[in-house]
């Protein structure tokens, strides 16, 4: 049980959030929404990643509680993406943990996480790209289903070169910065659109008129990557938290599922986390933003041992497979019995499905599935916070069947039952955000919800 003076203290420390968001929001109308921020800032340009965090409000946001709580030592995204909250946790000096189903999200955000030996890596991507040049080879690195369709034989030439010319580096941080910016590469060089995250070919006669070289690219990113870290480095140092080109906290971040366990991070850190930073999927990835889809493509190239030791490779057995295996990527057997459960658990979210009653029956069962497997991770990082961790949630709605879901609402309820008091909520514009606004499935939100709960009871104590 709580006493008074901790009760005392604790809602001091929740008035001083709302104090300090007042204070920064009246100083600037901007702050959440930041129409012409830096898209270099943190190496958020090293991969072009979907639906990226803005890392300045992400930094503002830690501060916020860091602030409010200076025993704030840990943070933990179990939806890391490209590593966003990652880097916001070492700005503001925490050791970061992060998790993810998707392996080209994690190489990224181990990227970010450093090491941030610049000069090295000048000396070993010189050594790579000339490497690459002086490969004669006429033989083509990966073979798997459809990839001429996918890439003209030229490109696959120099992206071969490529490959064989990282793998020769002894240096697993310098291949992984190699593999994020190849990854890129073949982004841009492939015969995929750019206009859209789902696997879409180019039509035949632009495929064959396009003038690219894998090895050109590649050259001229490697040396805005270098740039762009180089400078994260440089913020971080200045606020003495880089020794000897390494983060002086500690960074993990790991292949998981969260919808299972969190287990990999617990291994590796502390039992508990003092404050949660992410932003949660708003849907099944087939349905809004397929992450998977947009990563099968570079992955194909990229070594996946490099990436994580627990990266199974069936996750590229076909396009599908990565969104298949994510939070709503398949579909119960028994929907209604489902669907009558999830209803007890949320008012609002009982209140989507009699709006979607009359809708096409898979409307529901895509909200259904999707929930069920959001709940499940939902409940593994309840569990592993300390009591009074902060929690904070970017998240937004999204349209199935012309119908709102009330995602960030949904969220309040269930956390409410999981012994989480709501200390504020509010809104931000998204400006840059790399999503589709429309796609042929749902109507993606042009705002989000950010919203800031704090847990109230350790684990396996009665509130």
């Amino acid at each position: 049980m709580i006493n008074d003076k901790e009760h005392q203290i604790l809602c001091n420390a929740d008035e001083h959030i709302l104090d300090e968001i007042r204070k920064r929001m009246y100083n600037g109308e901007n702050i959440w929404s930041l129409p012409k921020r830096n898209r270099h800032d943190s190496g958020h340009a090293l991969f072009q990643y979907p639906a990226m965090m803005v890392p300045e409000v992400q930094r503002t946001l830690v501060d916020i509680v860091k602030t409010s709580q200076p025993v704030i030592h840990t943070l933990i995204d179990p939806y890391v993406g490209a590593g966003t909250n990652i880097t916001a946790g070492m700005h503001n000096g925490l050791n970061a943990y992060g998790q993810d189903i998707n392996p080209l999200a994690v190489l990224v955000a181990k990227v970010r996480s450093g090491p941030f030996y610049i000069e090295a890596l000048k000396e070993r991507t010189k050594y790579v790209i000339e490497t690459a040049n002086l490969d004669q080879s006429t033989k083509i690195a990966i073979e798997y289903p459809n990839r001429q369709k996918w890439f003209r034989n030229d490109v696959a030439l120099e992206l071969s070169k490529l490959k064989r010319a990282i793998e020769q580096d002894d240096k697993i941080w310098a291949r992984r910065f190699m593999w994020v910016t190849l990854a890129e590469t073949i982004r841009l060089t492939c015969n995929d659109r750019t206009t859209t995250y789902k696997l879409h070919a180019r039509p035949q006669y632009e495929i064959e008129d396009r003038t690219v070289s894998p090895l050109a690219t590649f050259t001229k990113l490697i040396s805005n990557n270098l740039q762009d870290l180089a400078a994260y480095k440089c913020e971080l140092t200045k606020k003495g938290y880089i020794n000897r080109g390494r983060f002086n906290g500690k960074v993990i971040v790991s292949i998981g599922d969260t919808t299972l366990n969190l287990n990999n991070l617990r291994s590796q850190g502390p039992k508990y986390f003092d404050l949660l930073v992410t932003s949660p999927p708003y849907g099944d990835n087939k349905t809004t933003i397929t992450y998977g889809q947009h990563s099968y493509l570079p992955l194909q190239w990229i070594n996946l041992r490099d990436i994580d030791q627990q990266v199974d490779k069936t996750c590229l057995s076909t396009t599908l497979s990565i969104d298949t295996n994510s939070i709503g990527g398949k579909r119960s057997r028994n929907l209604e019995t489902q669907i009558d459960r999830l209803r007890q658990l949320s008012q609002s979210l009982a209140n989507t499905f009699d709006k979607l009653e009359d809708k096409p029956i898979d409307r529901k069962a895509r909200v259904a599935s999707f929930y069920d497997d959001f709940i499940k991770s939902l409940d593994n990082v309840v569990a592993v916070l300390k009591k009074n961790a902060y929690m904070i949630f970017i998240i937004g709605n999204r349209s199935v069947g012309g119908v709102e879901i009330p995602n960030h609402q949904i969220l309040c309820e269930l956390l409410e039952t999981r012994n989480a008091i709501q200390v504020t909520q509010f809104e931000r514009q998204i400006h840059h955000k790399r999503m589709p606004h429309r796609n042929n499935n749902s109507l993606m939100m042009r705002t989000e919800k950010i919203l800031i709960f704090r847990k109230t009871t350790a684990q396996g104590e009665i509130p």
